[in-house]
């Protein structure tokens, strides 16, 4: 079951134990309270409820989430029904439990979200009319502290579940969101860590062995003229420094991107991968091939525990299975001693896996290790094409923070403004002192809806979801009190402010307004309760009341709805944005590893073959040509400067020295003195950053640099400026050149793997751009932010 169900199954069962509790309510209020029928005509009708309940209980256990949501919702409704032609005063509840199953919505797929909203109104607007007359004239027939004491208590417990659940659907949401961040985080690091080595493995091994032949040659020229016996020496010497060099850069190239994984596939690699284990491996891995980085991924889980067998003397037995749309693999190491996995190392690969939106567990005692790993078999192909087809890439191409306040601003106002009309017009008509109240409250409220739609455009969102919190709670008891039959509609219009708050405030601001809108949704139910208004003594006429009760509750259920939907809808596509950046990272990283191997095989590697041969080729001439021999020697220097170069250009271009060791400012420097245009460079406190911040700062400069330095235009200068401080690092590279359009289709690609790189540590990108106008790239960086990636 994955995480979804299991968090649906988490609310059914909850919703199962609440209505349970309910039915012994109902029940001792039978028995010990009121003797009416008519209460044990509502301990039935809740039978009705709880059976839907376990029915979807045990269909979202069976993986049947569609028909669990419609059972669980059709049987909450059919017991709203009844409920309230039973207890019309039950109906402010009603209203808060047809609001949970609201929030079922986001369990369903789109196509089915429509006919759900529209089923959500209707139901409301059912409920509300039902509400209207009373039948059975239960709420009479007992006590009226009873009644009253019931119907609010269950209304703020009510009220308290449903916040909490809203909450919590929330909270998960940003919890997995912080998840993906601090995960996308690691893995950049990883990958610098990783580029790191490599270059410091090339420094100390590669250019050192190529100067180390260099020396050799120098002393073998020297020998040429009558110690011919001394240049075979050295010849034959040097054959076994290049064939040891070119068995290390392989060594390090496989390490990197193996060559078979790419070529071969995943069984290939595994099976040259568990060559050298010294005990027998057993491999049942399918032929078939998968997504690149699913491959990789389940590829490192298989060195990881590969190396583990090797080192605890262990055997090995690697397992896939093909799934529906999905790969298990069960690697397994006994036998061995009891020594544990690198937990750096186990780190890694379960990144990696979920990178790649799998799950990675690890079992066993001692000697006896299993790792279970299922993923994805193409990764996030869905918001490939969703990415794809979203149109020209922009700077920032998250949706907008302001979108939802903004046209529940309108819509409320629009709301607000149609209630004033109409509660005017009776007012005219009839010239009650309750039409007069509304019409005021109304003012009120549009007032301060279109001052929140002020501050939602300058971006004060917290003053303008604290304006829409009070406007509604104070609406929702004045409009309660002046006519109590509209408690449906208030009802839920108290119920707002949380679905509004979700995407903005922080987990401690919810749990203020949770409480505050538990208050007012008692209060609100105390007032409904009322036979009168609090501000006249005769009722508006029954046609009058029936019609705009209905219409009210039908307009602000749809606003409801509406709202939480597209709030759920943010908050899941900032999740969703995340694991877009997360799997371009990873993206990025296999494919700048491929890069490497490829300039390792194609580049280093060659050179110390073609070094190889010629040695062995230097050793016969010796003897026999030294003329031929001292040229083949200058040939042999041009190679290993060829190679030298090659390397060197390699190394500082993946991972310069000055930034292995912290030396930003020291880093920029040498990228801006290579520049072909004017560069002003600004640096203040910039040779002691932590690598991975330096790492970032220094690619995002480079490549702005490099993007200036083509596109800028003849006589552009360019300005570099980085500082560091305590707490941020900053860096700005600006420009005074032609310009472009940073929306067009043409501009996202680069900027956003930029992004991408900033962002996963925890900072912020910005491009300012205009035609004519120059260019400004500048990013942000925590210094504290080891604590959200470590």
């Amino acid at each position: 079951m994955n995480a979804s169900n299991q968090r649906l199954e988490r609310a059914i069962h909850a919703n199962l134990i609440g209505d349970l509790a309910a039915q012994v309510l109902v029940l001792g209020t039978w028995v010990f309270l009121v003797h009416s029928r008519w209460v044990l005509a509502l301990w039935m009708v809740r039978w009705i409820v709880v059976l839907g309940i376990a029915l979807a209980q045990r269909l979202i256990r069976r993986q049947q989430r569609f028909r669990a949501v419609i059972v669980l919702a059709g049987g909450h409704a059919l017991g709203a029904l009844l409920t309230v032609a039973i207890l019309p005063e039950f109906v402010a509840i009603i209203m808060l439990v047809m609001f949970g199953d609201l929030q079922l919505a986001k369990y369903l797929e789109r196509r089915h979200l429509r006919p759900y909203l529209t089923s959500f109104v209707a139901l409301a607007a059912g409920v509300a009319a039902l509400s209207l007359q009373s039948w059975t004239g239960l709420a009479d027939s007992a006590a009226q502290w009873v009644v009253i004491s019931a119907i609010v208590s269950h209304a703020a417990v009510t009220g308290a579940v449903t916040a909490q659940f809203g909450r919590e659907s929330y909270v998960n949401l940003r919890i997995r969101e912080q998840e993906l961040q601090q995960l996308s985080g690691r893995l950049l690091i990883a990958a610098d860590e990783e580029r790191q080595r490599v270059a410091n493995a090339l420094r100390r091994g590669a250019l050192v062995d190529l100067g180390v032949l260099a020396d050799r040659l120098t002393t073998a020229r020297a020998a040429l003229s009558g110690r011919q016996d001394e240049v075979v020496a050295i010849a034959e010497a040097s054959v076994t420094e290049a064939q040891r060099s070119l068995g290390t850069l392989r060594t390090l190239s496989h390490g990197i991107f193996p060559d078979a994984l790419r070529s071969y596939g995943l069984r290939t690699a595994i099976t040259s991968l568990v060559a050298d284990v010294p005990s027998e491996a057993q491999i049942d891995v399918p032929e078939a091939r998968y997504d690149p980085s699913v491959e990789l991924a389940l590829y490192r889980c298989a060195a990881l525990m590969a190396d583990h067998a090797k080192s605890s003397a262990g055997t090995l037995s690697i397992t896939a299975t093909a799934l529906p749309h999905a790969v298990r693999m069960i690697l397994t190491v006994g036998g061995g001693d009891a020594s544990p996995v690198d937990p750096a190392q186990l780190q890694h690969v379960s990144d990696r896996i979920g990178a790649v939106r799998g799950e990675l567990t690890m079992s066993g005692i001692g000697s006896d290790l299993t790792m279970t790993v299922e993923a994805a078999t193409a990764v996030n192909a869905a918001a490939q094409t969703v990415e794809a087809a979203e149109g020209a890439p922009t700077p920032d191409d998250r949706r907008s923070d302001h979108r939802i306040l903004l046209s529940f601003n309108k819509a409320g106002a629009t709301l607000a403004g149609a209630g004033l009309v109409s509660a005017t017009a009776v007012w005219l008509i009839t010239r009650r002192p309750s039409a007069g109240v509304v019409a005021a409250v109304l003012v009120v409220v549009l007032a301060a809806a279109l001052w929140s739609l002020r501050k939602v455009r300058v971006g004060n969102f917290a003053a303008a979801i604290t304006a829409l919190c009070a406007s509604t709670a104070v609406a929702g008891v004045l409009i309660t009190a002046a006519l109590p039959s509209f408690v449906p509609m208030t009802a839920l219009l108290t119920v707002l402010p949380m679905v509004l708050a979700l995407p903005y405030l922080a987990h401690r601001a919810l749990n203020v307004i949770g409480f505050v809108q538990t208050a007012a949704l008692a209060v609100v139910t105390l007032c409904g309760l009322r036979d009168q208004s609090v501000f006249d003594h005769s009722p508006l006429p029954s046609s009058i009341t029936w019609i705009f009760v209905v219409l009210s509750t039908a307009a602000v259920a749809a606003v409801v709805a509406v709202t939480e939907v597209e709030t759920h809808a943010e908050l899941g596509e900032r999740t969703a944005q995340v694991q877009r950046t997360l799997r371009r990272v990873v993206d990025a990283s296999d494919s700048e590893r491929q890069r490497i191997e490829r300039d390792l095989h194609d580049g280093a590697q060659q050179h110390f073959v073609a070094l190889s041969v010629q040695f062995r080729v230097l050793a016969r001439l010796a003897t026999t040509d030294t003329e031929r021999a001292n040229t083949l020697i200058d040939a042999l220097l041009a190679e290993i400067d060829e190679a030298s170069h090659d390397l060197a250009a390699l190394v500082e271009g993946r991972f310069p020295e000055a930034l292995s060791e912290g030396r930003l400012a020291d880093a920029v420097h040498r990228i801006a003195a290579q520049s072909a245009m004017p560069v002003t460079v600004e640096i203040t406190g910039a040779n002691n950053v932590p690598v991975h911040l330096a790492a970032p700062a220094y690619f995002c400069c480079r490549e702005a640099i490099q993007n200036a330095s083509k596109h800028a235009g003849a006589g552009a200068t360019l300005r570099v400026r980085v500082e560091a401080t305590d707490h941020l690092l900053t860096f700005e590279v600006s420009d005074n050149g032609v310009g472009f359009d940073p929306y067009s289709r043409s501009a996202g690609g680069g900027l956003r793997s930029l992004r991408d790189r900033v962002e996963a540590v925890g900072g912020t990108f910005t491009v300012l751009s205009e035609l004519g106008n120059g260019t400004t790239v500048t990013g942000q960086l925590p210094i504290g932010v080891a604590a959200l990636v470590g």
